[in-house]
């Protein structure tokens, strides 16, 4: 009796293709195969992987006990909705979707049908994986910086829900709490929507986060610093390092790591089929992502009431203008 689990991708680009790939390196995971609209890119990724091409996500969920929506934000609620009501479990790519309403509806579609609904927000085992020999709570500061070299992201968001999110996720469950003030800042540069962001999130505790995010940097750069009334770290998400420094009486005790090999995709997909076997809540469950989502809403709305009361630049007189 074949019992491994079944699993395919709705939405195979970048992302959708690379939990292909990972997925052909679980050994007890059966990849059914894929949906893609784009035929051109469906044929490619089928002699590539050697994996089958669905013509429609419906046919492809019928067959999966899992799958992951790798599609674009617009369809993640339609495609996510069609696989939960077909018993299917679902990892779904960041933001879980466009609307909190929307997100609020497949969490309770998932604990109906009792299905595992997961969100991408791979940075979590990033973080776990680095942090996991050294205790950091309680947190009291964080700093985050997450900078893209990329204009190519995704076209049809902005930088906090296509960036800034993934540090919105992990600054809300390191501090276990909703934070009582929100402050934020964002220009656009190169799109129509905001491509730079600073936002200042306060807590009940007294614990305060900074998180920028940009995707018009010269080079990727994600950083995470956390002061806890124990010690300090530094985190590398693009080497996976960390640096930590502890007060032990006196005196100031540092340790660091060198570069740690890892895939936290690969992670992320095991995470996943485990939890799809067991039926246990996942590290990132449907309701992060609706939170992360809010929240990203609420910086949304603060940059754009920010920018509607900017004041308008002064005007100089031109050189034809006498000065007296």
């Amino acid at each position: 009796m074949d019992e491994r689990l079944k699993v395919g991708v709705a939405g195979a680009g970048k992302m959708g293709a690379l939990h292909l790939e990972k997925y052909l390196q679980i050994e007890d995971v059966e990849v059914v195969g894929f949906f893609e609209p784009s035929q051109a890119r469906a044929e490619a990724i089928q002699a590539k992987l050697r994996v089958k091409a669905f013509d429609n996500p419906s046919a492809l969920f019928f067959e999966t006990d899992a799958v992951t929506i790798a599609s674009p934000t617009a369809s993640h609620y339609s495609l996510a909705r069609m696989a939960l009501e077909m018993g299917t479990h679902v990892l779904i790519e960041k933001p879980i979707t466009q609307t909190v309403a929307e997100a609020e509806d497949l969490i309770r579609i998932a604990k109906e049908q009792a299905l595992v609904l997961q969100v991408g927000f791979i940075e979590r085992f990033r973080y776990h994986a680095l942090v996991k020999n050294y205790p950091l709570s309680p947190v009291r500061f964080i700093e985050t910086h997450r900078l893209s070299a990329s204009l190519n992201r995704e076209p049809s968001v902005d930088v906090v829900a296509d960036l800034m999110i993934h540090d919105l996720d992990l600054v809300l469950s390191l501090v276990g709490e909703e934070p009582s003030n929100v402050s934020a800042i964002g220009v656009p540069v190169i799109t129509d929507h905001c491509d730079l962001a600073n936002v200042r999130l306060e807590f009940p505790s007294g614990a305060v986060a900074n998180l920028n995010a940009s995707r018009v940097s010269a080079k990727p750069f994600r950083k995470l610093r956390i002061f806890s009334t124990e010690a300090y770290a530094s985190l590398d998400f693009i080497g996976n390092t960390v640096e930590v420094s502890y007060k032990i009486g006196n005196q100031i005790e540092r340790k660091s790591t060198e570069p740690m090999a890892m895939d936290s995709l690969l992670d992320q997909c095991r995470h996943f089929a485990a939890r799809a076997r067991d039926g246990r809540s996942p590290l990132v469950r449907g309701e992060d992502g609706a939170l992360a989502l809010r929240y990203a809403g609420i910086v949304a709305a603060k940059i754009a009431e920010r920018a509607a009361w900017r004041p308008k630049a002064p005007s100089f007189p031109t050189k034809s203008h006498t000065i007296v």
